[in-house]
């Protein structure tokens, strides 16, 4: 965002504020979103001019501003407000993480809890799991990071593993992890698929003749990881 001709470093932040509350779940926080822009505008200007200008009638931090201060202090608050940029774009990414909140336990009714982009991690020591315990709560998502279909683009790792990927990029390359279920199987839990593996595997060397060459290839994968398990010779 700059200052366009002839414009002011009030109305960029105006127009900054509208931004702000139009992407924003509630419909009436304009004027304190203008407040806190205009804050933090007013602190990111330079120092030797706010302690001249509180000396004034006016008390307007901005008035005589060089141009090209203005736009110092216009890039200087749009670094810490997302909805400056295009969401999940660079900028939008790196004012995001620099205004995330870092929130220790105080009570018995609350967690440490990183907060970013209204998605909140927390992490914590669990003992009744015996276990570092990691949980995230997408119900204040920023509405610029919900897709069209509600979903919010997440991915964990666990050092150097992916353990879940749904961000938008896995979409696009039909990467995500774990990898949805298809056809009658995406009927199925997990759990159940595995169940329905084993019970395949148990079935080896009975009715070959009714299975097709994919299903004996299957069954004898599914047996041979099944004696694996079990710590058998696999049945010529």
């Amino acid at each position: 965002m700059c200052l366009t001709a002839g414009g002011t470093l009030a109305q960029a932040l105006d127009t900054l504020s509208r931004e702000i509350a139009r992407d924003a779940k509630s419909d009436d926080i304009y004027p304190l979103v203008r407040t806190a822009v205009h804050a933090a505008a007013a602190k990111a200007v330079p120092h030797r001019r706010r302690h001249a200008h509180a000396r004034r009638k006016d008390n307007d931090v901005f008035a005589g501003l060089p141009y090209a201060e203005q736009q110092q202090v216009l890039e200087a608050v749009i670094m810490v407000f997302p909805a400056a940029y295009e969401p999940l774009s660079p900028d939008y990414c790196d004012a995001a993480n620099r205004i995330a909140e870092f929130l220790p336990k105080i009570n018995d009714m609350t967690l440490p809890c990183l907060s970013i982009g209204g998605v909140a991690i927390f992490a914590y020591l669990h003992h009744r799991t015996g276990a570092v315990r990691v949980s995230v709560d997408l119900d204040e998502t920023w509405t610029t990071l919900c897709r069209v279909d509600s979903t919010v683009p997440v991915r964990v790792d666990v050092g150097d593993t992916i353990v879940f990927d749904d961000s938008n990029q896995a979409r696009a390359t039909n990467a995500i992890v774990p990898a949805p279920l298809h056809g009658i199987a995406a009927q199925f839990t997990p759990d159940e698929v595995e169940c329905l593996v084993r019970t395949a595997a148990e079935t080896f060397g009975t009715a070959k003749e009714n299975r097709s060459t994919r299903q004996l290839d299957l069954v004898g994968r599914a047996h041979a990881a099944l004696m694996r398990e079990y710590g058998e010779e696999e049945t010529p």
